[in-house]
């Protein structure tokens, strides 16, 4: 049994323990804090983990600070589909996420209808999720289809949405060999919201695509506002973006409108520029996939066929050097770090001229020259494993 002392990153415990079949005690949650012990959505989300599998035991201390668990094997309630209501602690994409893996492994397909929030600012939109999250499997071999589709839009704080989600079983993932992303041809994002004026949608897409076309003529964002009583319980609006590129790599930003923010950051103009912003940012220092995703892709290069996986990323975040130290403790993982040579690409309107030619040109109509040494160039990295072969030896193959 592996003991974890005042985890931060609770998700990550439990779907390595349920994919290792190591059982777990994880102490001292939020001790010492104004509001010790487990978070609302953390109970939920043990209890959504005892729905998709059999023998699953979990024990809760009375101040909510001790947890034991001890996975069981994933059924996926025997592809019979299923209601979950998520509540309102954390969007339906904190529970989809490790759901999209862990249902790969299952006996049979999962099928289930979630409710709660589907779009909010502290995660990964529903759009994003269907968009690009699902479609992270697709690089490791899988046949079947996941199918994502959108009922309903919950926003903060009452939720009201609902998605319904199947996941195909897999006998095993193939390994990868990414390092190349691309240059970006296309972006496409939507604009979602329920019981406000269209025009604030029309106002997010309008800056967004003032920002982006600068750089890229190639985008189209949608207005998908919920009808009366199509929608959820309150009103609200979100934008994501998924810049595709000409290797089928996608790299997703999102963002939403927040209480508690300024009236002036919830302006649509404001999430509009901020979210063309964000995505810039992440193409400028993300690699193969952004960086939300980065945890997602090293999970399955781990529990891949054993050859090496190779993948590359750009700037990685603390959720994912806390997810590699909780791969090495469950799957005794250890990844290959190396910096990879990162490109900057160029591109004058007069192609044919250098940055020499234009010194013998009028002063007048002289274009600076690029002094690469100025520019600061982002880090890259190579992630290499093994992956340990995790097969699926309960899946139906009749």
């Amino acid at each position: 049994m592996l003991k974890f002392q005042n985890p931060t990153h609770f998700r990550q415990i439990i779907t390595c323990s349920v994919l290792s079949e190591r059982p777990v005690v994880i102490e001292s949650i939020r001790r010492g804090e104004s509001n010790p012990g487990l978070y609302e959505h953390e109970v939920t989300f043990l209890k959504l983990i005892e729905k998709i599998t059999n023998g699953t035991k979990v024990q809760i201390d009375e101040s909510g600070t001790r947890v034991k668990f001890y996975p069981g094997v994933i059924t996926n309630n025997d592809e019979a589909e299923f209601e979950f209501d998520c509540g309102v602690g954390r969007s339906l994409t904190y529970f989809l996420e490790p759901l999209l893996v862990l249902g790969l492994f299952g006996k049979s397909s999962l099928m289930c209808a979630l409710t709660g929030i589907t779009n909010d600012a502290l995660d990964v939109s529903i759009d994003t999720f269907i968009h690009c999250t699902s479609k992270l499997p697709k690089y490791f071999g899988i046949e079947g289809e996941i199918t994502v589709k959108i009922m309903k839009r919950g926003f903060r704080p009452e939720g009201g949405g609902e998605v319904r989600i199947r996941v195909p079983t897999v006998k095993k993932l193939n390994c990868i060999q990414i390092l190349d992303e691309g240059l970006v041809k296309r972006v496409r994002g939507t604009a979602a919201g329920n019981k406000i004026n269209p025009q604030i949608l029309n106002r997010i897409v309008s800056k967004a695509r003032e920002v982006l076309n600068d750089y890229l003529p190639d985008v189209w964002i949608y207005t998908d506002l919920m009808k009366s009583g199509k929608g959820g319980n309150s009103s609200g609006y979100s934008v994501n973006l998924i810049a595709e590129t000409n290797k089928d790599m996608l790299i997703s930003a999102d963002e939403a409108y927040e209480e508690g923010r300024s009236q002036e950051e919830n302006m649509p103009e404001s999430l509009g520029e901020k979210i063309a912003l964000r995505l810039l940012d992440e193409l400028l220092y993300s690699g193969v996939v952004d960086t939300t995703h980065q945890w997602l892709v090293l999970l399955m290069m781990a529990i891949s066929e054993k050859k090496v996986s190779t993948i590359k990323l750009g700037r990685v975040s603390d959720y994912t050097i806390t997810f590699l130290r909780n791969l090495r403790k469950f799957f005794g993982i250890k990844f290959q770090i190396k910096t990879t040579e990162s490109k900057i690409v160029y591109q004058d309107e007069d192609e044919d001229k250098t940055n020499e030619e234009f010194e013998d040109e009028d002063i007048e109509e002289k274009k600076p020259k690029l002094d690469l040494s100025e520019l600061k160039i982002p880090q890259n990295f190579s992630f290499s494993c093994v992956g340990i072969g995790l097969s699926n030896i309960s899946r139906q193959t009749f």
